[in-house]
Parts: structure tokens; C-alpha cells; sequence
């Protein structure tokens, strides 16, 4: 069957299952460097976490 002009095959690929990482996309150098961003947040979370819930739940009393 002869396809006519404008007619194109309809091809379904999943972004992300291309076979090898990072190719065509920039996805590699991006995690490299939020690693580190978000590394020391994480730290920081950890160590000052009781005042954070602390001061939140003052924040909290009614009347």
C-alpha cells in the first residue's frame, strides 16, 4: 500500500530507555552537580531538624 504525502509512520519511544545513559541528554552532568548542592541541605537538615520541628510546633498553640 502506497502512502500518501503528509502520512508518516507513528513511532512510540520511551524517553529515558535509549539504550545508554545520557545520550542526548544532558541528564549526567545535572545530577553530577546537584549531588553536591544537595548533599550538605540534606546534612544540614539532619543536624538543626529537633529546632525546626520545635519552632514549628510553637507556632501552633491556639488561643
Amino acid at each position: 500500500m502506497r502512502r500518501g504525502v503528509g502520512h508518516s509512520e507513528a513511532r512510540t519511544r520511551s524517553p529515558g530507555f535509549s539504550g545508554s545513559l545520557g545520550k542526548g541528554t544532558q541528564y549526567p552532568p545535572k545530577l553530577g552537580a546537584a549531588l553536591p548542592v544537595a548533599i550538605p541541605v540534606a546534612i544540614i537538615f539532619v543536624v538543626f531538624q529537633r529546632y525546626f520541628v520545635r519552632d514549628a510546633n510553637d507556632g501552633s498553640d491556639k488561643g
